[in-house]
């Protein structure tokens, strides 16, 4: 592919980042550079930087958006859609990671996958235009054009830099955390409080609980037992309607979910291990929120579906 020209303002920004990827490949900068290199045309260049500094960044949703879009340009539709899987379940409010995720899968004739993307497109942004377009693509069997999805540079690097570079956590005082169903001890109860005490310590974050597969529940002291039992009743139901959904659904899109009420958020995570909901406040912020919990799961070796 010829080179394609990029806005004047960035050609010195290409050779400044550059400069810092070569000191260090793991620089967050990497994708900001990766993009660029992909919008001139620069596939193989943008590939092995974006591939090799996702390694080590994996929290930020936008640099998988970005290295899935160079994956699926250069025709490697099983890495694209690995990182707009990815993408999605880390960037669940923005349309462009669902649409390129159902391009790919499209391109690789997967309709069935597709269908289930277009669900989800239809729950989340029901008056988009492009969600329409994307059923009309599908309904006949026709693959949409590779700018189908995409976002100008501009703006995704603007999304981009902003979700890198999250705010400091406000410190507040921490709920103890109570065990309110005594069992035998277990190894899991140890990781089950540290991950409690953490998430109840991120910005915006007013109550958490966590119930384990053996029903152990593990909860800050502001949430009420009749709170556990509502969510219970909803994650059995809602467990046992995934249990019956194709495979994709499962263990792909719908690992996650939010409940929103006039002056809070409840966002639900289904784990291996269990079940965790966080009662989110009006000042939190939801993308800073999932990337410190994507790394307190890692820390107390719990794993989403």
């Amino acid at each position: 592919m010829s080179p394609r020209e990029v806005a004047p303002e960035y050609q010195s920004r290409i050779a400044e980042l550059r400069r810092l990827i070569d000191s260090d490949p793991n620089n967050p900068a990497f994708a900001e550079l990766a993009e660029l290199y992909r919008a001139q045309g620069k596939l193989a260049e943008a590939y092995e930087i974006a591939r090799n500094g996702i390694r080590m960044n994996q929290e930020n949703g936008w640099a998988h958006f970005i290295f899935g879009r160079i994956c699926l340009e250069m025709g490697k539709l099983a890495e694209a859609e690995k990182e707009f899987r990815t993408s999605t379940s880390i960037l669940i409010r923005d349309i462009e990671p669902y649409l390129l995720l159902g391009q790919t899968l499209m391109r690789r004739r997967d309709y069935s996958g597709a269908r289930v993307v277009l669900v989800r497109l239809e729950e989340l942004f029901p008056t988009r235009p492009e969600v329409a377009r994307f059923r009309r693509y599908l309904e006949q069997k026709l693959i949409p054009p590779m700018d189908f999805g995409a976002i100008e540079t501009d703006k995704l690097l603007e999304r981009y830099r902003g979700e890198s570079v999250p705010p400091p956590p406000v410190r507040t005082s921490v709920q103890p955390v109570e065990i309110v169903v005594t069992k035998t001890e277990s190894p899991l109860d140890e990781r089950a409080k540290g991950l409690i005490s953490l998430v109840k310590e991120i910005s915006g974050v007013d109550g958490v609980v966590f119930v384990s597969r053996e029903n152990k529940i593990f909860r800050t002291t502001n949430i009420s037992p009749n709170f556990v039992k509502l969510f219970s009743g909803i994650i059995k139901s809602f467990t046992k309607i995934l249990q019956r959904a194709p495979k994709a659904l499962y263990f792909g899109i719908m690992r996650n979910f939010i409940m929103e009420t006039e002056h809070s958020t409840v966002f639900i995570m289904i784990l291996r291990e269990g079940w965790l909901a966080c009662i989110l406040n009006e000042d939190a912020e939801l993308g800073f929120f999932r990337i410190q919990l994507s790394r307190l799961f890692r820390k107390f070796d719990l794993n989403p579906i």
